[in-house]
């Protein structure tokens, strides 16, 4: 697996071990590590919102490798090294700085709805920029009207935002904009299994419908079909149950059942389990144009 993109759709389990183990992800573990090392005061407050360490986090283990190969990939591809990138939904995390250190001639922008961190964002970037030539921009905008310049970005990444929101479509609309013809857009997303929390099997499925009237998928498969199939029944998949039994130190919630209350209460429903049941899937498009190297490996 080491070197290769992974694998699109709903995650496997074993897929999902097989990847922890690697050298890329004990490359990411370390840098995660030195970041938090280096900005813990600063980050204290926003901490306590979510997690104090992303990394060990039990979707973004698998998350931020996909997302950081998928951009590799699409390098390769396209020969295009000097690349504008969005990180949508970006919150404060060390994985934006991963990114420009391994792209090296990345610019790279974050934005994020809450405004509250932009300040100890722009903190912590000015303390990286005493060791770098190039700034990581940040904007506290809605992602569905970020009012930024249209076909600007080579790549868009929005890591397990999507499912959170309900206006999604106009999202994808905005990303649509900012996207240049023949860029990739990466989505996460987290699904629910028993259709009680986040966003269900069938709106996922709506999503990925929606993706693929305005992308291209990049792996030559129809993006619905991956959730089609019976993969929701087998137990194999990379979920929260998985982890409540084998690594509860990588669920996110201080207080699983409250947070299952809340989010099941928001959707018009009492919760069946004192847990969200979730697994998450990742995917790939192509803004289309007339013809790109990547939408060529698709046609026969």
């Amino acid at each position: 697996m080491e070197g290769y993109r992974l694998p699109q759709g709903p995650v496997l389990l074993a897929d999902y071990q097989q990847l922890v183990l690697s050298a890329q992800s004990q490359e990411i573990k370390h840098f995660s590590r030195e970041f938090l090392r280096k900005n813990r005061k600063l980050l204290t407050e926003y901490s306590n919102k979510w997690v104090a360490d992303p990394f060990h986090h039990w979707s973004r283990q698998w998350e931020y490798p996909f997302v950081l190969r998928e951009i590799e990939y699409f390098v390769r591809e396209t020969q295009h090294p000097a690349l504008k990138i969005l990180d949508a939904g970006s919150g404060i995390t060390f994985f934006p700085f991963l990114v420009r250190q391994q792209i090296s001639q990345s610019q790279l922008t974050c934005c994020d709805s809450d405004q509250s961190i932009q300040p100890v964002f722009t903190a912590i970037a000015d303390r990286d920029d005493h060791t770098s030539d190039r700034t990581i921009d940040f904007f506290a905008v809605d992602l569905a009207t970020t009012q930024l310049p249209a076909n600007r970005f080579d790549v868009i990444y929005c890591i397990s935002v999507l499912e959170h929101v309900s206006h999604y479509s106009q999202i994808v609309s905005e990303f649509h904009r900012l996207l240049r013809p023949g860029g990739m857009l990466i989505i996460t997303l987290d699904i629910s299994l028993d259709g009680y929390h986040e966003i269900t099997i069938t709106g996922a499925q709506q999503l990925l419908r929606l993706m693929q009237e305005r992308f291209s998928s990049t792996n030559c498969i129809n993006s619905v079909d991956l959730l089609s199939e019976t993969w929701h029944t087998n137990n194999i998949l990379a979920t929260t149950h998985y982890f409540k039994q084998h690594a509860p130190h990588l669920l996110p919630w201080k207080y699983p059942w409250l947070s299952s209350m809340v989010t099941a209460l928001r959707n018009g429903r009492l919760p069946r389990t004192m847990m969200k049941s979730l697994c998450f899937s990742c995917h790939s498009f192509i803004k289309r144009k007339s013809s790109t190297m990547l939408e060529q490996t698709c046609q026969p």
